[in-house]
């Protein structure tokens, strides 16, 4: 437990219910503010998505406990690219979701769980860890930043069924 009153621990298989709990929130979210690319999920199906997730061993995820009651939680995936004729080989690790209860924002669980995933890559001897976010997530942008996390590509869309 730490100072702040929260504990990380590895997300194991019986956790798949917990976390797509747990993405409910941040599915909403996602839900709210894009419902032209977002559809409902069933709790059923995400847990499972999960659980196909955490039986594979470039997936590495945590939750956050406050006391015995999961608060939060992040997904990270691990890739590697042969050399192509246009870039050069490559080992990284992307942070797919992160993801904190409305209570429980501000007290330093996304950024430990950050420093949790970063410290897991680089024991990988991985080079890179990247994510990506919609541009609406400015609370989730600005605490990227703070851990070190610079823009690197700007994705434009356009819909042309208007």
């Amino acid at each position: 437990m730490t100072d702040a009153g929260f504990q990380i621990r590895v997300a194991a298989a019986g956790d798949a219910a917990c976390l797509a709990r747990l993405n409910a929130t941040l599915h909403a979210r996602h839900l709210e503010a894009r419902p032209d690319f977002f559809k409902p999920a069933q709790l059923a199906e995400v847990a499972g998505w999960f659980q196909s997730l955490l039986d594979k061993p470039t997936t590495r995820c945590w939750l956050a406990e406050a006391g015995a009651e999961p608060v939060a939680y992040l997904l990270m995936r691990e890739y590697q690219r042969p050399e192509n004729i246009f870039c050069l080989a490559r080992h990284w690790h992307e942070i797919d979701h992160v993801g904190v209860e409305a209570p429980f924002r501000g007290r330093g669980i996304g950024r430990a769980l950050m420093q949790t995933a970063l410290a897991a890559a680089r024991a990988t001897g991985a080079k890179d860890v990247e994510l990506a976010s919609w541009s609406f997530n400015a609370e989730a942008h600005a605490m990227f930043q703070r851990c070190g996390f610079v823009p690197r590509l700007v994705r434009f869309d356009l819909s042309i069924s208007r």
